[in-house]
């Protein structure tokens, strides 16, 4: 998708440059001398620049990705319970992966990331060195986190005829080995 806002900045800096070029009188220093053509110019383009790559990266955060890693990778740490009551280490070592991809839910708050990233650090260290109580006490901590606990509510949800963006795109490989096109 792209974006618009290049075709803005260049319709605003036109619109602006005009403005000046045609007022340029206008544009009057703190000590009431009339600024020159090229610093009104700077002083517009250095206000807009910083207008839109502040919106830009604003919206950066509002992408859904938090979102999606909760909904993707919080059933599968979840699902580690019963792994962890029956004291299977290889299990949870082996979704490693998926403690890293969970922890990226909470980026945008750094203090709930750091802790979060510890709490499945510790948890993955103390199951290599076959720790079951610690692993236990930790991950109980790791997921009595509120968003986890929202997420450990909901019902499971269907799981057939149902188009997404990943199924769209790469299509869903059966035990037959035949694609769908897109359909789970």
């Amino acid at each position: 998708m792209r974006s618009r806002a290049p075709a803005a900045a260049c319709l605003f800096l036109a619109a602006y440059g005009a403005v000046v070029f045609f007022a340029s009188p206008a544009f009057v220093a703190p000590d009431g001398s009339a600024l020159g053509r090229r610093s009104a110019v700077l002083n517009g383009a250095a206000g807009t620049a910083v207008a839109l790559l502040g919106a830009e990266a604003a919206m950066a955060d509002a992408q859904g990705e938090p979102a999606r890693a909760l909904a993707r990778w919080g059933p599968a740490i979840l699902s580690l319970e019963s792994s962890i009551n029956s004291g299977d280490m290889k299990a949870v070592l082996k979704k490693e992966n998926k403690f890293k991809l969970l922890n990226s839910y909470w980026r945008n708050s750094p203090l709930e990331f750091e802790k979060q990233t510890q709490l499945s650090e510790d948890l993955l260290e103390a199951a290599f060195e076959g720790k079951k109580d610690d692993v236990k006490k930790l991950y109980n901590q790791y997921v009595s986190n509120k968003a986890i606990q929202v997420i450990k509510s909901y019902p499971p949800g269907p799981t057939r005829h149902i188009i997404n963006t990943a199924t769209s795109i790469y299509g869903d490989m059966r035990s037959n080995g035949k694609t769908t096109g897109g359909l789970v």
